[in-house]
């Protein structure tokens, strides 16, 4: 039976999972919940990172070592920087990046930590398969370049929009490039499933409180989609 993390950084984004499943808490008495439940022949533990690329990191190398899954998962809400992309959307990251991460002064390419090869990291393509194989009634599911940085996007000045445009993203949000980061390095395969729940403009921070629980269980229904059909996919090669 595989094993699968799921992180999400918001309560609201875990309330389809609990209504869905029979959660048993996990990790008591650390400030991030953590809770495991069986789907699709999967165990899955299903954990809340907190906002932000610090704590996600944090939360999945905590993951990792602790839990030691086969698959990662990330989930939840992001704003579109693509066009055509409307509330409820959801986009699937073939792969993703660090929009913030700026050392070009020193010769390295935007999005590329110094000294290392790491800059576009890219999802398991299986999952990426499983995810874009389950619908969501109403909204369209597709792939995407996911952008993660420190900010929430709202109206963004013409510097960060060209930054986007380079970059050539999807949607934004502020986890899933730096927990992808810990999966590439752990050697752990992962995906990220992000419904959109804005636009990344102006009107951004009312559209995000209108859209975010209806978002989010957009991304629920893909991730469940992925857990329904993972046991067709053979075993993952070993981390270790």
């Amino acid at each position: 039976m595989p094993t699968v993390v799921i992180l999400a950084a918001l309560d609201e984004e875990l309330e389809a999972f609990r209504g869905a499943h029979e959660l048993e808490p996990v990790e008591a008495g650390t400030p991030f919940a953590a809770f495991r439940f069986r789907a699709g022949g999967a165990d899955t533990v299903l954990m809340r990172t907190g906002v932000g690329k610090a704590f996600a990191a944090m939360v999945a190398q905590r993951a990792i070592d602790h839990v030691r899954p086969d698959y990662l998962i990330v989930t939840g809400i992001a704003g579109s920087v693509r066009d055509g992309l409307e509330p409820g959307d959801v986009v699937v990251g073939r792969d993703c990046v660090q929009h913030d991460l700026d050392a070009t002064a020193l010769g390295f390419e935007l999005g590329q930590v110094p000294y290392t090869e790491h800059r576009i990291l890219r999802a398991d393509p299986r999952l990426v398969e499983l995810a874009l194989a389950t619908p969501v009634a109403g909204r369209r599911v597709v792939a995407g370049r996911i952008l993660t940085g420190d900010q929430f996007v709202s109206d963004p000045d013409e510097a960060l929009r060209r930054r986007l445009r380079e970059l050539d993203g999807a949607v934004v949000e502020m986890e899933g490039a730096a927990i992808a980061l810990v999966a590439t390095v752990n050697r752990v395969p992962f995906v990220i499933v992000r419904s959109v729940s804005d636009k990344a403009d102006a009107a951004a921070p009312a559209d995000f409180g209108v859209f975010l629980r209806r978002a989010a269980a957009n991304s629920y229904t893909v991730c469940a989609g992925i857990l329904a059909r993972l046991a067709r996919l053979p075993p993952p090669r070993s981390t270790t």
